[in-house]
């Protein structure tokens, strides 16, 4: 499998289960991890099916489960190439102008990132409960389901 050039284009020759590569992100300190795509490839080798999955990792900290404290983000529509839109993962679309619902882990991780300088964060209101960060009833690919991620 090593030498075939599509498996290898497809990053596949030594491809890792999903659930192990979120264990060694978080071994490795990303104690929050998003997935931004995932695609079916198609089938290649003896009925084997593979899924191609990229992910996005936070080295912040964070509340355990997703907490509600009343706050937006607002996509300034200011990052190079995504005028229109940006996804933080497949779960969180935020449209440019648009305010849109967080938990407060998605509103630290874009303070305390580099997308600050693309987003407004509002301030916590009152603390909540627990906020729903599972992806909208919109099933579009860019709002796909999210497996293995941590909060939202």
């Amino acid at each position: 499998m090593r030498n075939d050039p599509t498996l290898y284009s497809e990053c596949l020759t030594g491809a890792d289960y999903e659930g192990d590569f979120v264990r060694r992100m978080r071994a490795a300190g990303f104690n929050d991890t998003r997935q931004t795509s995932r695609r079916a490839v198609k089938e290649i080798v003896d009925s084997i099916h593979f899924t191609s999955v990229t992910f996005r990792g936070f080295k912040i900290g964070l509340e355990e489960r997703c907490e509600d404290y009343g706050q937006v983000a607002v996509y300034r529509g200011n990052m190079p190439g995504k005028a229109d839109v940006y996804s933080l993962d497949l779960g969180h679309v935020f449209p440019a102008g648009k305010a849109v619902r967080v938990c407060k882990n998605t509103a630290d991780i874009i303070r305390q990132s580099r997308l600050n300088e693309f987003f407004h964060v509002s301030d916590e209101i009152a603390h909540l409960g627990l906020f729903d960060c599972s992806p909208s009833s919109d099933t579009s690919s860019e709002t796909s389901a999210i497996s293995g991620g941590s909060c939202c």
